[in-house]
């Protein structure tokens, strides 16, 4: 049982790597066909061919072995690992920033991927209607789902408050600055956003 779980989730993990490089190599592929053929058919280039490849060999193969070998439930959350892998492979083959941030996030999403194929696969009896209900009924449940809900409600009154305050902040800024900076304008003071004409014949 044991071994059939690590084969299942491996498939899992690998497919959804391999689904992130595919597009990787792709994006880069556009990135540098951009920049020095543009005349060129995009679809001849080696790196976006095996980009492709491997993007659609890992959306088929993989997930069909980890779906055979693991619980739905089991297998679905597995693909967030692509977030990770996209992360990771955009940091180091297109060169994008990684902020702390982004970091962070990709170690929550990895442990929770962990989490949830560590403990995920449970043996349990099928549970009736009746049944649910009473379980939903219970103090501990309702104690976790209030504690949840109120944390995902002040998570997002906090979002929404820090995005008005950025939007305020950014808007006063763009104020605050003359427009003679900001467009460079004709009749500009001179050392503000002046630039002093050379003539064309010098006498």
């Amino acid at each position: 049982m044991l071994s059939r779980l690590l084969l299942g989730v491996g498939a899992s993990v690998a497919g959804s790597l391999g689904h992130s490089l595919g597009m990787t190599l792709q994006k880069r592929a556009h990135m540098q066909h951009e920049a020095a053929s543009p005349g060129r058919p995009l679809w001849k280039d080696r790196q976006w061919q095996l980009g492709l490849l491997l993007y659609l060999f890992s959306s088929t193969a993989p997930p069909t072995i980890a779906l055979s070998m693991l619980p739905v439930f089991v297998a679905a959350p597995l693909a967030a690992v692509g977030l990770v892998a996209n992360a990771v492979f955009a940091r180091y083959i297109l060169d994008s920033t990684f902020a702390r941030t982004d970091a962070m996030g990709t170690f929550l999403v990895t442990m929770g991927s962990c989490c949830v194929a560590l403990f995920g696969a449970i043996d349990e009896p099928p549970l009736s209607l009746g049944q649910l209900l009473r379980l939903y009924k219970r103090p501990a449940y309702v104690l976790f789902f209030s504690v949840y809900a109120l944390l995902v409600a002040v998570l997002i009154v906090a979002e929404v408050g820090w995005r008005r305050r950025y939007a305020r902040a950014s808007e006063a800024a763009g104020s605050a600055m003359p427009p003679n900076v900001l467009l460079g304008s004709v009749g500009a003071p001179r050392g503000v956003g002046h630039v002093e004409a050379e003539p064309l014949l010098r006498t």
